[in-house]
């Protein structure tokens, strides 16, 4: 079949029919109707919508499809053939390559930085330095051990302070058996006095001064800083006692 494009125009104006009615009932493209009536076949991507649209066309205006279909394959050839797509689309100015060197740059540092933290830090051999017996040096300065014989020596300075440690007094009394009055005092200022039974017992520290007057010694104890006062008197003697902290040192007052 010759002349498909004037063929299908023809028809079109005869049946008084507009291409944007055929455009508008086929749902092809103006530009693709006109390039068919024009038989400008490069104007269609490709020899399937080609045929397509023309098949769509010709049913469309009521002719022999099979008859058109035919006269096609005649009039076009493979060079009429858009190119195929490529199956692959690079997008322009996608830094591909770059991002790919950049990657490999970092996973290198990456590599050289973990071989040299697990060089230097987990896989270092200690060496053995063998190190004075009484002594060792860290930066340059002497160290002399704290305890070299195992066993806590106090410093010069701790010996200085204990020395000048102030003395205080703990007092404390308890009545063994029986009963026992007393009186008690310190700088001349009352603590107790009262009567005490078997049992009871008082204790006052930190003191300067402690006086006591006992009515039953020989039923009582006194500690003065945890020492036992001897010989105190027998029981139903009545004892006096008095004791101070002269020049940092415990003395008895004598009457």
């Amino acid at each position: 079949m010759e002349n498909i494009g004037d063929t299908l125009k023809q028809t079109r104006l005869e049946k008084n029919i507009t291409l944007e009615e055929v455009e508008k009932n086929t749902r092809i493209r103006k530009l693709y109707l006109e390039a068919i009536e024009n038989e400008n076949w490069h104007v269609i991507p490709g020899t399937v919508y080609l045929r397509g649209f023309l098949r769509s066309y010709v049913k469309y205006l009521g002719l022999d499809e099979k008859e058109f279909l035919t006269g096609l394959s005649k009039v076009i050839t493979p060079q009429n053939e858009t190119a195929a797509l490529p199956e692959k689309i690079e997008l322009p100015g996608r830094p591909k390559q770059k991002s790919a060197v950049f990657l490999g740059i970092i996973a290198i540092i990456i590599l050289f930085a973990s071989q040299y933290v697990y060089k230097h830090y987990f896989n270092s051999p200690i060496s053995d330095v063998n190190l004075p017996p009484q002594e060792s040096r860290i930066n340059n300065t002497e160290v002399i051990p704290e305890n070299p014989d195992g066993v806590n020596q106090p410093s010069e300075s701790e010996a200085v302070q204990e020395e000048n440690k102030l003395l205080l007094i703990d007092f404390n009394v308890k009545v063994l058996q029986n009963k026992c009055w007393m009186e008690i005092k310190s700088e001349g200022k009352l603590l107790y006095e009262g009567t005490m039974r078997k049992g009871e017992e008082k204790s006052f520290t930190d003191l300067t001064n402690i006086s006591f007057r006992l009515g039953n010694a020989g039923d009582t104890e006194v500690y003065i800083n945890q020492e036992l006062l001897l010989d105190l008197g027998k029981s139903g003697e009545v004892v006096y006692k008095e004791y101070s902290v002269v020049n940092n040192k415990l003395e008895e007052i004598l009457e």
